[in-house]
Protein backbone atom coordinates (compact mmCIF):
# COMPACT_ATOMS: atom_id res chain seq x y z
CA UNK A 1 0.00 0.00 0.00
CA UNK A 2 1.41 3.48 -0.81
CA UNK A 3 2.84 5.30 2.18
CA UNK A 4 0.46 8.26 1.72
CA UNK A 5 -2.62 6.03 1.81
CA UNK A 6 -1.28 4.20 4.83
CA UNK A 7 -0.85 7.51 6.63
CA UNK A 8 -4.44 8.53 5.82
CA UNK A 9 -5.77 5.29 7.25
CA UNK A 10 -3.74 5.66 10.43
CA UNK A 11 -5.08 9.17 10.88
CA UNK A 12 -8.56 7.82 10.38
CA UNK A 13 -8.04 5.35 13.20
CA UNK A 14 -6.87 7.99 15.65
CA UNK A 15 -10.16 9.70 16.61
CA UNK A 16 -11.67 6.29 17.32
CA UNK A 17 -8.66 5.41 19.41
CA UNK A 18 -9.12 8.45 21.60
CA UNK A 19 -12.82 7.68 21.95
CA UNK A 20 -12.19 4.10 22.83
CA UNK A 21 -9.55 4.91 25.41
CA UNK A 22 -12.15 6.72 27.46
CA UNK A 23 -14.48 3.70 27.58
CA UNK A 24 -14.06 1.84 30.88
CA UNK A 25 -16.77 -0.83 30.78
CA UNK A 26 -17.37 -4.27 32.23
CA UNK A 27 -20.03 -6.94 31.95
CA UNK A 28 -20.91 -10.19 33.62
CA UNK A 29 -20.54 -11.87 30.24
CA UNK A 30 -17.37 -10.00 29.29
CA UNK A 31 -13.79 -10.75 30.28
CA UNK A 32 -13.51 -7.59 32.38
CA UNK A 33 -11.99 -6.72 35.74
CA UNK A 34 -12.23 -3.83 38.16
CA UNK A 35 -9.96 -3.16 41.10
CA UNK A 36 -9.03 -0.74 43.85
CA UNK A 37 -5.44 -0.77 45.13
CA UNK A 38 -5.39 -1.01 48.08
CA UNK A 39 -8.96 -2.30 48.49
CA UNK A 40 -9.44 -1.49 52.19
CA UNK A 41 -12.66 0.14 53.38
CA UNK A 42 -12.71 3.20 55.62
CA UNK A 43 -11.89 6.13 53.35
CA UNK A 44 -8.38 4.93 52.54
CA UNK A 45 -6.22 6.29 49.73
CA UNK A 46 -6.54 4.12 46.64
CA UNK A 47 -6.18 3.85 42.88
CA UNK A 48 -9.04 2.43 40.82
CA UNK A 49 -8.53 0.48 37.61
CA UNK A 50 -10.54 -1.25 34.90
CA UNK A 51 -9.53 -3.69 32.14
CA UNK A 52 -12.14 -4.62 29.55
CA UNK A 53 -12.57 -6.99 26.62
CA UNK A 54 -14.44 -4.74 24.20
CA UNK A 55 -15.28 -7.53 21.77
CA UNK A 56 -17.48 -9.41 24.27
CA UNK A 57 -21.23 -8.73 24.69
CA UNK A 58 -22.92 -6.39 25.28
CA UNK A 59 -20.29 -4.03 23.83
CA UNK A 60 -19.44 -6.42 20.97
CA UNK A 61 -16.87 -4.13 19.42
CA UNK A 62 -19.29 -1.24 18.96
CA UNK A 63 -17.93 2.30 19.08
CA UNK A 64 -19.73 4.38 21.76
CA UNK A 65 -20.81 7.97 21.29
CA UNK A 66 -20.96 8.78 25.03
CA UNK A 67 -19.70 7.36 28.31
CA UNK A 68 -20.52 7.77 32.00
CA UNK A 69 -18.42 5.72 34.46
CA UNK A 70 -19.44 5.63 38.13
CA UNK A 71 -17.94 4.12 41.28
CA UNK A 72 -20.56 4.57 44.03
CA UNK A 73 -19.30 5.20 47.54
CA UNK A 74 -15.82 6.34 46.49
CA UNK A 75 -14.78 9.92 47.28
CA UNK A 76 -12.72 12.54 45.45
CA UNK A 77 -10.08 14.77 47.04
CA UNK A 78 -8.91 17.27 44.43
CA UNK A 79 -6.21 18.65 46.73
CA UNK A 80 -4.22 15.60 45.68
CA UNK A 81 -3.68 17.27 42.30
CA UNK A 82 -1.29 20.18 42.73
CA UNK A 83 -1.61 21.67 39.23
CA UNK A 84 -4.25 22.12 36.54
CA UNK A 85 -3.80 21.70 32.79
CA UNK A 86 -5.26 24.12 30.25
CA UNK A 87 -6.66 22.81 26.98
CA UNK A 88 -4.00 24.63 24.95
CA UNK A 89 -1.29 22.99 27.05
CA UNK A 90 -2.90 19.59 26.41
CA UNK A 91 -2.99 20.20 22.66
CA UNK A 92 0.72 21.02 22.79
CA UNK A 93 1.38 17.97 25.03
CA UNK A 94 2.68 20.34 27.70
CA UNK A 95 0.38 19.57 30.66
CA UNK A 96 2.10 19.99 34.04
CA UNK A 97 3.28 16.67 35.44
CA UNK A 98 1.49 17.47 38.70
CA UNK A 99 -1.86 17.67 36.86
CA UNK A 100 -1.73 14.00 35.84
CA UNK A 101 -4.52 11.88 37.35
CA UNK A 102 -4.44 8.65 35.38
CA UNK A 103 -3.28 6.51 32.48
CA UNK A 104 -4.74 4.03 30.07
CA UNK A 105 -4.18 1.91 27.00
CA UNK A 106 -6.49 1.13 24.10
CA UNK A 107 -6.28 -1.54 21.43
CA UNK A 108 -8.45 -1.24 18.33
CA UNK A 109 -8.78 -3.33 15.20
CA UNK A 110 -8.70 -1.43 11.92
CA UNK A 111 -10.31 -3.31 9.04
CA UNK A 112 -8.59 -2.14 5.87
CA UNK A 113 -9.31 -3.20 2.30
CA UNK A 114 -6.23 -5.43 2.18
CA UNK A 115 -5.58 -6.43 5.80
CA UNK A 116 -6.39 -6.04 9.51
CA UNK A 117 -4.28 -3.94 11.86
CA UNK A 118 -4.20 -3.91 15.66
CA UNK A 119 -3.06 -0.60 17.10
CA UNK A 120 -2.42 0.11 20.79
CA UNK A 121 -2.54 3.70 22.03
CA UNK A 122 -1.17 5.08 25.29
CA UNK A 123 -3.39 7.63 27.04
CA UNK A 124 -2.76 10.13 29.84
CA UNK A 125 -5.52 11.80 31.84
CA UNK A 126 -4.92 15.31 33.20
CA UNK A 127 -7.01 17.41 35.59
CA UNK A 128 -8.18 20.62 33.99
CA UNK A 129 -9.95 23.63 35.43
CA UNK A 130 -12.77 22.95 37.91
CA UNK A 131 -14.10 19.46 37.08
CA UNK A 132 -12.66 19.18 33.58
CA UNK A 133 -10.54 16.19 32.53
CA UNK A 134 -8.33 16.18 29.43
CA UNK A 135 -7.57 12.82 27.82
CA UNK A 136 -4.43 13.04 25.72
CA UNK A 137 -2.98 10.53 23.27
CA UNK A 138 -0.23 10.79 20.67
CA UNK A 139 -0.20 9.08 17.31
CA UNK A 140 0.74 11.16 14.28
CA UNK A 141 -0.02 14.25 16.33
CA UNK A 142 -1.71 15.05 19.64
CA UNK A 143 -5.45 14.56 20.19
CA UNK A 144 -7.38 15.81 23.23
CA UNK A 145 -10.87 14.75 24.36
CA UNK A 146 -12.45 16.81 27.19
CA UNK A 147 -14.51 15.18 29.93
CA UNK A 148 -15.73 15.76 33.49
CA UNK A 149 -14.72 14.20 36.80
CA UNK A 150 -17.44 14.84 39.37
CA UNK A 151 -18.63 13.49 42.70
CA UNK A 152 -22.31 12.65 43.01
CA UNK A 153 -22.71 9.69 45.32
CA UNK A 154 -19.29 8.49 44.24
CA UNK A 155 -16.66 9.00 41.56
CA UNK A 156 -18.21 9.90 38.20
CA UNK A 157 -16.24 10.28 34.96
CA UNK A 158 -18.20 11.56 31.94
CA UNK A 159 -17.31 11.96 28.28
CA UNK A 160 -20.23 13.17 26.19
CA UNK A 161 -19.96 13.27 23.27
CA UNK A 162 -17.15 11.04 22.15
CA UNK A 163 -15.76 11.64 18.64
CA UNK A 164 -17.10 9.44 15.87
CA UNK A 165 -14.66 7.54 13.65
CA UNK A 166 -14.30 9.24 10.27
CA UNK A 167 -15.47 8.00 6.91
CA UNK A 168 -12.99 8.20 4.03
CA UNK A 169 -14.61 8.70 0.60
CA UNK A 170 -13.72 5.88 -1.76
CA UNK A 171 -12.12 3.68 0.90
CA UNK A 172 -13.94 0.92 2.79
CA UNK A 173 -12.65 0.94 6.36
CA UNK A 174 -14.29 -0.18 9.61
CA UNK A 175 -13.25 -0.30 13.25
CA UNK A 176 -13.69 -2.54 16.28
CA UNK A 177 -13.06 -1.70 19.91
CA UNK A 178 -10.95 -4.63 21.16
CA UNK A 179 -9.92 -3.69 24.68
CA UNK A 180 -9.03 -0.94 27.13
CA UNK A 181 -7.38 -0.52 30.50
CA UNK A 182 -7.64 2.61 32.66
CA UNK A 183 -6.14 3.65 36.02
CA UNK A 184 -7.34 6.67 38.00
CA UNK A 185 -5.49 8.02 41.01
CA UNK A 186 -3.03 10.63 42.27
CA UNK A 187 -1.38 11.45 45.61
CA UNK A 188 0.36 14.49 47.06
CA UNK A 189 2.24 15.30 50.25
CA UNK A 190 1.96 18.86 51.54
CA UNK A 191 3.66 20.51 54.52
CA UNK A 192 1.66 23.29 56.20
CA UNK A 193 1.96 25.42 59.30
CA UNK A 194 -1.10 25.10 61.53
CA UNK A 195 -2.29 26.31 64.93
CA UNK A 196 -1.30 29.32 67.03
CA UNK A 197 2.32 28.13 67.16
CA UNK A 198 2.41 27.66 63.38
CA UNK A 199 3.58 24.09 63.83
CA UNK A 200 4.70 22.33 60.67
CA UNK A 201 2.50 19.34 59.80
CA UNK A 202 2.55 16.94 56.86
CA UNK A 203 -0.73 16.19 55.07
CA UNK A 204 -1.23 13.33 52.63
CA UNK A 205 -3.92 13.77 49.97
CA UNK A 206 -5.33 11.11 47.63
CA UNK A 207 -7.50 11.86 44.59
CA UNK A 208 -9.61 8.72 45.22
CA UNK A 209 -10.61 7.31 48.59
CA UNK A 210 -12.42 4.06 49.31
CA UNK A 211 -16.00 3.75 50.61
CA UNK A 212 -16.52 3.61 54.37
CA UNK A 213 -17.73 0.01 54.40
CA UNK A 214 -17.26 -3.30 52.58
CA UNK A 215 -20.42 -5.27 53.28
CA UNK A 216 -20.57 -7.89 50.53
CA UNK A 217 -16.97 -8.38 49.55
CA UNK A 218 -17.03 -5.98 46.60
CA UNK A 219 -17.84 -2.41 45.64
CA UNK A 220 -20.09 -1.64 42.72
CA UNK A 221 -18.70 0.13 39.66
CA UNK A 222 -20.65 0.73 36.46
CA UNK A 223 -20.40 2.22 33.01
CA UNK A 224 -23.23 3.69 30.96
CA UNK A 225 -22.63 3.69 27.22
CA UNK A 226 -24.57 5.46 24.50
CA UNK A 227 -24.31 4.49 20.83
CA UNK A 228 -24.96 6.36 17.58
CA UNK A 229 -28.19 4.38 16.97
CA UNK A 230 -29.66 5.81 20.18
CA UNK A 231 -29.36 2.65 22.29
CA UNK A 232 -27.77 2.61 25.73
CA UNK A 233 -26.38 -0.10 27.98
CA UNK A 234 -25.21 -0.14 31.59
CA UNK A 235 -22.60 -2.74 32.50
CA UNK A 236 -21.14 -3.68 35.93
CA UNK A 237 -17.48 -3.81 36.97
CA UNK A 238 -17.41 -4.83 40.67
CA UNK A 239 -14.25 -4.15 42.65
CA UNK A 240 -13.27 -6.65 45.36
CA UNK A 241 -12.82 -5.14 48.85
CA UNK A 242 -12.04 -6.01 52.44
CA UNK A 243 -12.76 -4.43 55.79
CA UNK A 244 -10.16 -2.56 57.80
Amino acid sequence: MPRALSGILLRAALPLAVAGCLVTVASASADATGSATPAVAGGKATTVAWAVDGLAPPVSGRVPSSLVVTAPGFALERRAVAKRCRELQAKLDECPTKSKIGTGTLTIIVHRPDRLNEVTFDIVLYHGRDTKVLAVTEFIGIRVIPGRLTESGGVRLTFDPLPAPPEIPGIQITYEFKGVSVRLGARRKAVKRVGPRRTRRTFLYSLVRTPKTCDRGSWAARAGLGFPDGTRVTVPAPMACRRR
